[in-house]
């Protein structure tokens, strides 16, 4: 059976058309579902429209007092769904309903326990967005990669507000969003090990007003950090932050080693210990990337140290190419400041720090097929 959380605030003006498209769509799955409103006392009488459709619909309606977020509706919902598979929609039509068969046959037909809507993956889109928008939306997404990484089980738009997961994946895990954005509490928090996107394009609105203000903005910033140092999928990232430090540690240690005590040539010796540190992070870092439980490393006993090979070598390459441009300024700068007559520690020092934030702007604005940790 599958259960649709639509959380609810003053959509009056949309939400009988969102109703009726979305039960069409899921009649089309031939098999039971329920529409869950999930209304936070909205006073355009949202809820009592949500209602008058009952049965025909499939609709329940929850009401409750106060606006409490968006997040934690669809958690209310969830509460009281019956189905093994467990969805959330916006009621304001911007992510069209007929693509939810499409969302549930994902996770009946394959090897996934979480599908989202995505509008970054090809044939998915935004219609008639600003300039101003497209940027926030791309600055939101990216923000949300650089803190959490891999705790977004590789999700290209882990800010959908359209998706469907069995029920096991949150069974027994605290769920402890803030704000509106459900999806990256799943993914942080959830149980699963692999996550299917269906594209849809993000229609404009039609009626109704956007929610979407400052305190919201806060509020994801916020939740944000919660996850990446409260979730055990999240706090990786911190880890491999350690990892960086390591190498750029080695780094300074072994330039002092060759270029000060067995005086290298600068050039040889800047190289030799920028390629040193990024092999040590490296090194770290791909031991400590989750990977599906059912292909780790960890589980594969005597066989784990092969597979842990050959994930190494299919990443190293790319690894060096996303790293390139950090590793040459760090050369190129402590050279420079080197023969500008600055010491060795604040050439170095400086070096590593104009290629350790070359490497952070790059790695915010994302550089298309040149994920290293992709096997």
């Amino acid at each position: 059976m599958i259960s649709l959380v639509i959380p609810t605030y003053n959509e009056a003006q949309s939400i009988e058309e969102t109703l009726r498209r979305t039960a069409r769509a899921l009649s089309r799955t031939s098999e039971p579902f329920e529409l869950i409103v999930v209304d936070d006392n909205s006073p355009d009488g949202t809820a009592d429209l949500a209602e008058a459709l009952g049965e025909p619909c499939s609709v329940r309606v929850v009401r409750r007092s106060g606006r409490a977020g968006l997040a934690t509706a669809v958690l209310a919902g969830w509460a009281v769904a019956k189905g093994d598979l467990l969805g959330a929609m916006d009621a304001d039509l911007q992510h069209p309903p007929e693509i939810l068969s499409s969302l549930s046959q994902s996770l009946r037909e394959q090897d996934a326990e979480i599908v989202v809507a995505s509008r970054k993956v090809p044939g998915g889109g935004m219609r008639d967005w600003s300039p101003v928008r497209q940027f926030i939306s791309w600055a939101s997404t990216r923000t949300a990669h650089l803190l959490l990484g891999d705790a977004l089980g590789g999700v290209t738009d882990p800010m959908s507000g359209m998706f469907m997961i069995k029920a096991e994946v949150i069974r027994g895990r605290e769920l402890r969003p803030l704000g509106y954005k459900i999806l990256l509490e799943v993914l942080a928090r959830g149980d699963y090990s692999r996550v299917e996107e269906v594209a849809y394009v993000f229609e404009a609105r039609h009626s109704g007003a956007s929610k979407l203000g400052a305190k919201q903005s806060w509020e994801f910033l916020a939740h944000l950090i919660r996850l990446s140092f409260g979730s055990r999928k999240g706090r990786g990232q911190w880890g491999y932050a350690l990892m960086g430090l390591a190498g750029a540690a080695l780094n300074l240690g072994l330039l002092f080693l060759l270029a000060e005590v067995l005086q290298w040539p600068r050039a040889a010796a800047a190289a030799a210990a920028a390629e040193a540190g990024l092999l040590a992070a490296f090194t770290g870092k791909v031991a400590s990337v989750p990977q599906d439980r059912k292909s780790s490393p960890a589980s594969c006993g005597r066989g784990g140290l092969l597979a842990l090979s050959r994930i190494a070598h299919s990443r190293i390459g790319r690894y060096h190419l996303s790293r390139a441009a950090g590793m040459l300024l760090n050369i190129a700068v402590f050279l420079l400041f080197s023969e500008r007559g600055f010491g060795f520690l604040a050439s170095a020092l400086t070096g590593i720090l104009v290629g350790f934030l070359m490497n952070f702007i790059l790695r915010f604005v994302g550089i298309p097929g040149l994920d290293w940790r992709r096997t």
